[in-house]
């Protein structure tokens, strides 16, 4: 007869949140996954208010808004993690992870000012200039559940530099 194979304990969320929060591996993979999760809900929520169109509403998933910088900055948030493993990359943590926050911060500023929709609302904002103010603000931008995440990984990741 063989032996039945070992049982993997079961972790309720805060069990595995308190593992995870241990170690500051643990609370940079965290903020990575954060980010990497930002990346794929809605991140830019746009407000349209257009008199032959009506009012709609819409959201840009954070690849859409934030578009190569969403992605580089998921790549400095992995390089951060693989930065507390990786021997060679150890002396070199402090300043990976000061270059994903400031990247996180551009991306955040790259969504808001420079998303794809930016140049549209540029445009009609200058129509509705032209017309004597018939139309009030065309299009704006808010944040969404993905900036949230953004800024939520960024303290993480500030959180997991002091557990050195």
């Amino acid at each position: 007869m063989s032996n039945p194979p070992p049982a993997i304990p079961q972790l309720s969320a805060q069990q595995a949140f308190l593992r995870l929060s241990k170690s500051s591996f643990g609370l940079a993979l965290a903020a990575a996954a954060l980010v990497a999760v930002s990346l794929f809900v809605p991140f830019l929520a746009v407000h349209t208010n257009l008199p032959f169109a009506g009012q709609r509403s819409g959201a840009l998933n954070g690849a859409d808004a934030a578009g190569w910088t969403a992605w580089a900055t998921l790549l400095l948030f992995l390089v951060a993690v693989a930065a507390r493993r990786i021997a060679p990359l150890q002396p070199y943590r402090s300043l990976i992870d000061i270059a994903a926050l400031l990247m996180a911060a551009g991306m955040l500023a790259w969504a808001w000012f420079y998303n794809p929709v930016a140049g549209q609302a540029a445009q009609l904002s200058q129509l509705a200039g032209s017309l004597g103010g018939a139309m009030r603000n065309p299009i704006s931008f808010g944040p969404h559940l993905g900036m949230g995440l953004v800024v939520l990984g960024m303290l993480v990741l500030g959180l997991s530099r002091r557990g050195r």
